[in-house]
């Protein structure tokens, strides 16, 4: 059975230690991690590629540190309210303390917080110039009306060749008319005009790399074009070297009606559907600024649809800082509140010691101080203490000695006549143990009435006797 018990309170006391450990170790290991954060997150503002490659990551992890460091500041706040709600001896003064101290910390940091807060905010919107983003704006826009122009354009003149075609007579030989689009395509600079059947199938090309022509549109894109009677695009394509350009396509329908003889000798019209596919391609200069202006507006549009993210990194930068302080402050309130209250309470315990009697000396803390001083004085004060109750305790044990050992009795009495102490003489003299009317008057006891009266007129009569010899003359 004893050896349970010991098992049972040796677990409780690893419980107990365990308890004691976990908040700091926790403490230890959040405080490492926001650390860790802060270093990753002034990186990030500094680089840009790592700020876009980790920007959900460090913003989750700022958000997760930053509750963890508000649950911690909660959990320390929450036991010192339990310790004092509970009467804990010597609460009070720590959670004093760490509030002075935690004030401290924490008003300076709001303040640097509150500014910080506001030169952030205004200093990421001053990255985004009003000015810039128009002028990009306006070439950007530039660029479009020179496209949509190009388009224009060469529809304009897919209809011109397509008119053409169609008043061709009849019985034409399609190299005559080829030397007839070859001309137009000279004449309005385009690069490729190349004339299809209705089934995709080439029947003649301009192109001067027959080879390289562009192939057919998509059976959808012909439909369109013959519906809204000719439609234009613009392709960006990668060229030799890896660079961007840009190229103008049109689909033309043409539509020529001629007259069959049925059977019956009666004529009748049919319709032969064809289309032209023009390419030309636009100048390399205008090319190279247009992939300019569009790569430099979508960085741009880029940076200014992260202002918001890169906002919030930077708030929640600051703020994890906050917390990440606020923690420090409460953490070294807590540390600092108990290394100073440590004496105090140790003074305190001594204090309550002495009054219930114990003037046992109590640990002295060498912090170098002058609280350390106070508390080698404090046991110095006890010793003394003790030393002079012993010297009390000595002398009224060779008082009772001497009174033990005298044959006569000895009585002492209070001013109310109450016994204070009594020898052996006495005892025997009265034939009962006066001990036990110690604190009480003789005439609690009915064979001793008498005598009580006695004593107490005596001492009256050695009153009068007194104040008549205060009174004579010399």
């Amino acid at each position: 059975m004893k050896i349970s018990l010991d098992f049972i309170g040796s677990n409780a006391f690893e419980k107990d230690a365990w308890k004691r450990r976990a908040l700091p170790i926790a403490m230890a290991v959040i405080g490492t991690f926001a650390l860790l954060l802060l270093v990753l997150l002034s990186i990030a503002t500094s680089n840009t590629e790592f700020f876009d490659n980790y920007f959900i990551w460090l913003y989750a992890a700022n958000v997760i540190i930053g509750i963890c460091l508000t649950l911690v500041i909660l959990t320390l706040v929450i036991v010192i309210a339990i310790r004092w709600r509970k009467g804990r001896f010597g609460t009070r003064l720590v959670a004093k303390l760490a509030m002075i101290f935690a004030l401290v910390g924490v008003v300076p940091g709001l303040i640097l917080y509150g500014v910080s807060l506001q030169f952030v905010s205004r200093s990421i919107e001053t990255w985004f110039d009003v000015q810039v983003e128009s002028a990009l704006d306006a070439g950007l826009e530039l660029g479009r009306v020179t496209l949509r122009v190009a388009q224009e354009e060469i529809l304009a003149e897919g209809n011109y060749i397509a008119e053409q075609i169609t008043q061709v007579p009849s019985g034409t030989s399609s190299e005559q008319v080829g030397s007839m689009v070859m001309k137009i395509r000279n004449q309005f600079g385009i690069q490729e005009v190349s004339l299809f059947g209705i089934q995709r199938n080439l029947i003649l090309t301009s192109e001067s790399r027959p080879k390289k022509y562009l192939p057919a549109p998509a059976p959808d894109t012909i439909n369109e074009a013959f519906k809204k009677k000719g439609i234009s695009s613009v392709e960006q394509i990668e060229v030799e070297g890896g660079q961007r350009a840009y190229r103008v396509r049109a689909i033309v329908p043409i539509i020529r009606k001629k007259q069959l003889s049925g059977k019956s000798g009666s004529a009748k019209e049919v319709e032969d559907k064809y289309f032209l596919q023009l390419v030309r391609f636009i100048p390399e200069p205008l090319a190279k600024n247009i992939v300019a202006v569009e790569s430099a507006y979508s960085d741009y549009q880029e940076k200014s649809l992260g202002r918001t993210g890169l906002r919030k990194m930077f708030v929640g930068t600051l703020t994890l800082t906050l917390f990440f302080a606020l923690f420090v402050a409460v953490t070294l309130a807590l540390t600092l509140g108990r290394q100073l209250a440590r004496p105090l309470l140790m003074l305190l315990r001594g204090t309550q010691a002495v009054a219930q009697g114990d003037l046992s000396p109590k640990p002295e803390l060498d912090t170098g101080d002058e609280l350390g001083m106070l508390t080698r004085q404090f046991n110095v004060m006890t010793r003394q203490l003790a030393d002079t109750r012993t010297s009390l305790q000595e002398s009224k044990s060779f008082l009772e000695t001497v009174l033990g050992n005298l044959t006569a009795g000895v009585c002492i009495f209070d001013k109310n006549f109450n016994v204070v102490s009594s020898n052996a003489g006495a005892d025997r003299i009265f034939g009962q143990d006066l001990t036990r009317m110690d604190g009480r008057p003789l005439s609690d006891s009915p064979s001793l009435v008498e005598f009580d009266q006695a004593i107490k007129e005596g001492f009256a009569t050695m009153k009068l006797a007194v104040g008549v010899e205060i009174g004579q003359p010399d």
